[in-house]
Order: C-alpha cells, then structure tokens, then sequence
C-alpha cells in the first residue's frame, strides 16, 4: 500500500468512525462531484457519500505528449458538514481508463500496456475544507476554501502526474429564493513533475449556480466552471492551464440524490467534452 493510499484511508476511516454528530434541522443540499459545495447551507450533521462515473474525449496527457479519451469508473465521494458553514470532503477516483488516440515524444517512460494503446490504474485522492466566515444564506456570505491534492497515480500510465499540490482560495456566495451562487478564487502551488524544486504559481478558481425548480423531487439545474490559469511565462510540464464549463441536473428520490451532466473544455489540457453521472446517499436532514 503506498503512502498516499495509507492517507486517504485514514481519512475515510475517520469520516465514517465520527459520522454525523446531530440530524440537521433542514434539508441536505449538498452536492455530488460539484466544483464547489454551497457551504452556506450546510448544517452541522449533513453528509453526502457519492459514487459516478465520468467521460472525457480527447485529453491531453503532457507528460506522454499523447491525446486519449479518460474513463474514470468509482468517482468516490465523502462531504461531511461538522458544523453549520464548514463541510470537509475526501474523494478520489477508483479506477481509470486511458485509450490513447496518439503517442509522440513521451517525458517519461511509458506503462508497457501503453503498447496496445490502453493503460488503467486508480487515480488521485483530494482532501478539502470549505467554510463559510461572514454572512447568512439569504444574501452574501464569505469564507474560503483550501485544497491538497495527494498523489497516487502513476506517470507512465497517463492517468495522473504523481505530485503534491495546495490550492487556497477565498469564497464567496449568494442566494435568495431558488438560485444560489457559490465560487472562489486565489492561489494553487502545483508541484512540476519532471523537475526538482520546482512549481507553478496558478490563479485557481470555480464557481457554481444551483436553481432549485420546486418540485417534489427536488429537481435542482447545475451549471458551473472550473479551471486555473498560468501566473508564469514559462509553464512547466504537467501544469499547464485547464478550464472547464459545466451543466447538469440532479434530483432527490427519497435519501437518495441522483444526477448528470457534461462539460465543454475551453483552455489548456482539459478535454474537448465529457459526459457525467452518478448517485449519492444524503443523511442529516428531516423530510419536509
């Protein structure tokens, strides 16, 4: 077991020993597999364990100069709000597959699977706060976020870089009614691959609009982005910009949250287009 691994498991260990403390007053909003959660309304107690799956056509893999298209199968998710404005969330991907379209100059030697143009293995694991400062859920509110991305993929399989990487950001948010806006921006330190003693300083950011369509089910329309962007002239290998848009639904059938969506690439190494969905088990709220 590597070390990454021996981390994301005591996280998980810990996540499910404590478990919600008190059933929260109000119905669990949040979200699966969202690039931010609405923090402002969560309740101490609420919990989101998600599963999914996701396609991306035509990544980019900088470290094999190669384009593919990802399958991602397991996209694991715990969210754990452990008091009212501060959620902590554990994910990671269980298993990924690269069909790769074209192979030039890799940086690094290739996995031998590579060979018949297909590589498989699990992804990396990601840790997150997310809290909320100042304000109500009617209205403004501020807070921040901070994010490590712990290495467990291998290189040579092109499903990961194998670095460590922190992203801080400050948050803010707004709602009233049905819509609700949540996003935040600020800075990612992202560990170069292929050099020592050496990173990226990148402007890091996403945001999310939810628009509850109040129906029984709780129909709920999610559009978003996701993305970072270069401070630097010269950008090393692997942390080359990504952007993201996405649009989605999801919608409650009793404890359960179910949803999908896609997304459109539009800078740097992200794919052309992906298609997403997947289910989600909601605890800590009272049926209305």
């Amino acid at each position: 077991m590597t070390r990454s691994s021996r981390v994301g498991g005591s996280l998980l260990a810990a996540i499910l020993l404590l478990g919600p403390a008190v059933p929260a007053e109000s119905q669990n909003a949040l979200v699966r597999d969202a690039p931010i959660q609405p923090v402002v309304l969560a309740k101490r107690g609420h919990m989101i364990f998600g599963v999914g799956a996701l396609y991306e056509r035509n990544v980019v893999i900088p470290l094999l100069d190669a384009r593919g298209d990802l399958e991602t199968f397991g996209r694991l998710q715990i969210s754990w709000a452990i008091a009212d404005g501060l959620i902590i969330s554990l994910e990671g991907d269980a298993y990924k597959v690269l069909n790769v379209d074209t192979l030039g100059m890799p940086l690094v030697t290739p996995d031998e699977g590579l060979a018949d143009g297909e590589s498989s293995g699990a992804g990396n694991v990601s840790a997150d706060v997310t809290f909320k400062a100042l304000g109500d859920a009617d209205g403004f509110a501020f807070g921040g976020r901070l994010r490590f991305d712990i290495p467990s993929s291998n290189q040579a399989e092109g499903l990961g870089t194998n670095t460590t990487n922190v992203r801080m950001t400050l948050l803010g948010s707004y709602g009233g009614g049905p819509l609700r806006f949540t996003g935040d921006a600020g800075l990612a330190i992202l560990e170069a691959p292929l050099e020592n003693f050496e990173q990226n300083d990148v402007f890091a950011y996403s945001a999310q609009f939810l628009y509850d369509l109040g129906l029984p089910q709780r129909l709920r329309v999610r559009a978003g982005a996701y993305g970072r962007a270069s401070t630097r002239q010269r950008v090393p290998v692997g942390t080359e910009d990504i952007g993201e848009l996405m649009l989605g639904l999801d919608f409650r059938l009793g404890s359960w949250l179910v949803d999908f969506g896609g997304f459109a690439g539009y800078a740097g190494n992200s794919g052309d287009w992906g298609l997403a969905g997947g289910v989600a088990l909601l605890i800590g709220d009272e049926e209305e």
